[in-house]
């Protein structure tokens, strides 16, 4: 398997893949939600050969109107992991962390990356931690969903 950056060609596979996923931890995302995410940060993708059986998104610019989040970017130059998603038969390969691993290689001139996850999502928080994210706060977005606030200091 291997990880590389994608690009506006890859939007039907990403739409694709959330469609068949169970991805009740995760707000799914539109067409426009993927042009949008290139022209305001990035998504890495992992292939078994050719097929691409995950992603996780990047955004350098504010994706939520909640006021924490909020004041962050207005007061650090800020990155947020923006959601990643994995096919079933491949979750559980670490898939997600080295996606993560890949992403904070290619965040330049950030000081801090933020994260939203769902309380209950436990592997996606223990791999936030594993990348040294640190819970900082629980917060209300998305239509009032809970979430955790994620921290990584740069």
């Amino acid at each position: 398997m291997h990880i590389q950056k994608l690009n506006k060609e890859h939007i039907p596979e990403l739409l694709e893949i959330q469609e068949n996923v169970d991805i009740k931890f995760f707000n799914k995302r539109n067409l426009d939600n993927f042009k949008n995410l290139f022209d305001n940060g990035f998504c890495v993708g992992v292939f078994k050969n050719k097929e691409l059986v995950g992603y996780s998104r990047v955004l350098f610019d504010l994706p939520d109107k909640n006021k924490k989040i909020t004041d962050y970017y207005c007061r650090f130059k800020t990155a947020t992991f923006n959601g990643s998603v994995i096919k079933p038969e491949y979750r559980g390969l670490n898939l997600q962390y080295e996606m993560h691993q890949y992403s904070l290689k290619n965040i330049q001139d950030k000081k801090i990356i933020l994260s939203l996850v769902h309380p209950d999502n436990i592997n996606s928080k223990r791999n936030l931690e594993k990348s040294g994210f640190k819970e900082i706060d629980k917060i209300f977005v998305y239509g009032e969903k809970e979430r955790l606030l994620m921290e990584k200091k740069l």
